[in-house]
């Protein structure tokens, strides 16, 4: 129940420096003009689903190659404890 309440003051939050942010002129135009280019994108996208399935393919292997990368140098970090531990267990 209080996780509740905190999810709901916290957007009220939100929501309620959103209004406040609006009153100022820059920000409203520069919201419009976000809100504009989101809405061409989409609509390029709605209109070219292969293009939208490209761009996903290169963003899902530029993941996959990030995270093998980052699973060697994890392999490789543990390799190195592992031997200065059985160093230090040598010695001791």
């Amino acid at each position: 129940m209080k996780n509740k309440k905190m999810i709901g003051f916290v957007v009220l939050g939100a929501m309620t420096g959103a209004v406040i942010s609006l009153f100022d002129r820059g920000v409203r135009h520069e919201c419009k003009d976000t809100l504009d280019r989101s809405k061409l994108v989409c609509q390029y996208y709605a209109k070219h689903p292969a293009e939208l399935m490209n761009q996903c393919q290169k963003q899902l292997a530029w993941m996959a190659d990030l995270s093998e990368t980052a699973l060697d140098l994890t392999v490789k970090s543990v390799n190195k404890v592992e031997d200065m531990l059985e160093k230090i267990e040598e010695n001791v």
